[in-house]
């Protein structure tokens, strides 16, 4: 969860809706690029996403994701949630769930064939 934002790294965190990295749209190395953390995304005066600065190395959807999410101008700590269970709170319960869901998707996109080939 995005309180202050100062603990989060744009590229390297998993801070978007989903638990999903950032999208960008070339191999460009950003570890580099002046700017890192999240909190340099947002203007605080006006409680806005100011993504000028990185709207040229992402995709449209990562975009709209970050518009999405509220800005917490009251501040705190940056968390982390597992947004598999209802508190947020990783359990081994869940994690064998999405473990097990992950395995069936992975099978349900293997090509098959009822052809053969005998040895």
């Amino acid at each position: 969860m995005t309180l202050s934002g100062e603990d989060i790294n744009i590229w390297l965190d998993r801070w978007l809706p989903e638990a999903q990295l950032v999208e960008t749209v070339g191999n460009e190395d950003l570890h580099d690029f002046p700017i890192q953390k999240v909190v340099q995304l947002i203007n605080k005066e006006e409680e806005t996403w100011q993504l000028e600065e990185i709207q040229h190395l992402v995709t449209a959807q990562t975009i709209e994701k970050i518009q999405s999410l509220p800005i917490h101008t009251a501040g705190g700590k940056d968390k982390l949630r597992w947004n598999h269970s209802q508190n947020g709170q990783y359990n081994v319960r869940t994690g064998y769930h999405v473990l097990k869901q992950n395995e069936e998707r992975k099978i349900k996109k293997k090509p098959s064939s009822s052809h053969q080939v005998d040895k």
